[in-house]
């Protein structure tokens, strides 16, 4: 019996694992001086040089395969700055209207691309619904049944990262806070126990949105 239980576990563990896939990343060298100084505001040989200058603080310390390389590290940083996108588009269920800042879902998804895209939107968001779901079962502030934080958006703010920070330091000390109240609590939290669909703030966008969730299915999915 022992033998059969050990076999099953080796079948499902085999099951489970997939194969990781790494796609190409882009290099220095593929693109012109003139893209590479739109892109990243600094000719090529002077963004060598500053590799050059801290690479012994970006370099994987460590032999794990695949590692990220220094410099591409560096090139993302550079691109960062240069395009002004400090705010990665943040995932948002269909009940959020598509801006170039929260991206949802593809209704019907035609292409494999975009089923990529929607395998992962779910997987991602489902990471943050359990965050929020532990969160809210230790900190009853954040949590409706607590009744609500009437401070500024920016306090709150504040008040949820404390909490964060806290939860952080339990961990450390081996105690997991709120872990078995959320699994209790299931999806008790989700954004389908809502009275109405989630309002969109600020200007609306959508074609500019469908650009942003575009660029990333084509980059990433596809």
């Amino acid at each position: 019996m022992a033998a059969v239980i050990v076999a099953r576990r080796r079948h499902r563990n085999a099951q489970r694992a997939q194969e990781r896939v790494f796609r190409r990343r882009i290099s220095l060298f593929d693109l012109s001086d003139n893209d590479i100084v739109r892109r990243y505001r600094l000719p090529g040989h002077t963004i060598i040089a500053l590799l050059d200058e801290i690479k012994d603080d970006i370099e994987p310390i460590t032999q794990r395969s695949h590692a990220v390389p220094g410099i591409v590290k560096l090139l993302s940083t550079l691109q960062v700055l240069a395009s002004g996108s400090f705010q990665t588009p943040i995932a948002g269920d269909s009940g959020y209207q598509l801006q170039p800042w929260i991206v949802t879902p593809v209704r019907n998804p035609v292409t494999e691309g975009e089923a990529a895209y929607n395998r992962a939107h779910i997987r991602t968001q489902g990471i943050i619904e359990r965050i929020f779901g532990i969160l809210k079962s230790c900190f009853r502030c954040l949590d409706r049944s607590g009744g609500a934080l009437l401070y500024s958006p920016c306090k709150v703010c504040k008040v949820v990262v404390v909490c964060c920070i806290l939860h952080n330091i339990a961990i450390r000390a081996g105690v997991r806070l709120g872990e078995q109240e959320a699994e209790a609590e299931g999806e008790g939290d989700s954004d389908s126990d809502e009275e109405e669909p989630n309002a969109p703030l600020g200007e609306v966008r959508p074609e500019r949105g469908r650009d942003v969730r575009l660029n990333i299915i084509r980059n990433y999915f596809e």
